[in-house]
């Protein structure tokens, strides 16, 4: 189904594009609105999304795929991770006692954010040029 594999693909470049959106805002001010997307109610619709769609792209294969569960391992674990840490990040921002699962993943996602972003961007556009490979 190709509308599942541009939505990969989509997924995991505004999944990116939110985690590095300070530093891609400082380069590019054209991207100022994956800034906005950080706010409680956009960055836990968006993380739920992602997270959910992570887990059905595990078990969806790409058009060109014939792996069923290898095919889409990366952009599937993009889905899952980053939106997690998303959904975990927007609930607990304003909170004063964190659970120290939810605080290590606060950390993760406060020291990693551009480097786990431009991955996540990184996994996305290899997966739209080389859609035929296992694990992209």
């Amino acid at each position: 189904m190709p509308q599942i594999y541009l939505l990969t693909i989509l997924t995991c470049l505004l999944t990116g594009g939110v985690f590095a959106a300070d530093m891609l805002e400082q380069k590019a001010p054209v991207l100022a609105f994956l800034k906005r997307m950080q706010d409680k109610g956009s960055q836990t619709l968006l993380g739920i999304v992602v997270f959910i769609f992570g887990i059905v792209k595990l078990f969806i294969p790409s058009p060109t795929e014939t792996s069923l569960i290898l095919g889409d391992l990366l952009p599937a674990l993009v889905g899952i991770v980053g939106g997690g840490i998303l959904t975990i990040e927007a609930l607990y921002r304003d909170r004063d006692i964190i659970p120290p699962f939810m605080a290590s993943a606060i950390a993760i996602r406060k020291q990693y954010a551009s480097g786990l972003g431009i991955l996540f961007i990184l996994i996305g556009l290899l997966h739209l040029i080389l859609p035929g490979v296992i694990l992209l």
